[in-house]
């Protein structure tokens, strides 16, 4: 008994399923099906549902983005600011601290040293973005020469200037290296104020800088008023080793750059204090 029934079961269900597909089949065949048919409900009802699903993932990526936007959004929003891109005439520095005739505009090493910088000189503004280059601009960071030059048209170049830029502008990284031309240009903007370069270091090959730190020294006497804050001297003479993170395969070409944490930091904001006092 069991067995007759299993059959007439597994019978019904071949039936359903060749019915199935004989309908899919002359649905498929109709090119144009009317509206209010069962192949135009069936066509409306994908549509609907292609649309809602479409809907939905617009939905999800625009979650996705602002949970992205979200998850960074310390570090872009402080970022977007830094670039000078949207600037405001607020500074956020109470009268009578000591660095407010200061501003700082560089890359990244000037970015992840900047809590530690602003408390060792307080009063400084900071201009920082990762990436940044002297001559290289992108939409949402322009390069230091547009951020000095914006930065200065809004009144807000303080009367001493740290350039602490060139780190990017190497060759290992197939940026342009840093030219005479670059810091004529800087001292356009700058005027009679105080400028002071930074020099660059690599942990695996120093001599990767070579060329860009002569230019940097060799503007430094050439303009009044321009100093170095010689950031590759004071890594040499500790273990570099200690100062410098050891990048490794996170690095791109010859950019093994960045302080360590806590003795490069510690060693960066020593120089730039020393540097300006």
């Amino acid at each position: 008994m069991k067995k007759s029934v299993l059959a007439v079961i597994a019978i019904l269900e071949a039936v359903t399923i060749v019915i199935g597909l004989i309908y899919i089949s002359v649905l498929s065949k109709q090119k144009t099906p009317m509206p209010g048919t069962t192949a135009g409900v069936v066509q409306e009802t994908a549509e609907d549902i292609r649309a809602q699903l479409e809907a939905v993932a617009g939905e999800t990526e625009a979650k996705a983005v602002a949970i992205g936007t979200e998850k960074d959004t310390e570090l872009n929003d402080q970022d977007v600011q830094n670039t000078g891109v949207r600037l405001d005439n607020k500074t956020g520095v109470e009268k009578g601290t000591s660095y407010e005739d200061l501003t700082i505009i560089g890359d990244s090493i000037s970015r992840m040293t900047k809590e530690q910088v602003e408390e060792a000189l307080p009063g400084v503004e900071i201009h920082s973005m990762y990436g940044k280059t002297v001559d290289y601009s992108i939409e949402t960071n322009p390069c230091g020469l547009e951020l000095a030059k914006l930065l200065e048209l809004e009144g807000r170049l303080r009367d001493r200037v740290i350039f602490a830029l060139g780190t990017n502008n190497v060759a290992a990284l197939s940026m342009n290296t840093l030219t005479p031309e670059m810091f004529a240009k800087l001292h356009e903007i700058t005027g009679d104020r105080e400028v002071y370069l930074v020099t660059a270091y690599d942990l695996y090959d120093p001599a990767v800088y070579d060329e860009n730190n002569r230019v940097i020294r060799e503007a430094a006497e050439k303009y009044d008023g321009w100093h170095v804050i010689d950031w590759a001297k004071a890594v040499a003479a500790e273990d570099p080793k200690k100062i410098i993170e050891d990048e490794g395969e996170a690095a791109t070409g010859n950019c093994q750059v960045h302080p360590t944490d806590p003795a490069g930091i510690a060693l960066w904001v020593k120089t730039i204090s020393e540097g300006v006092k």
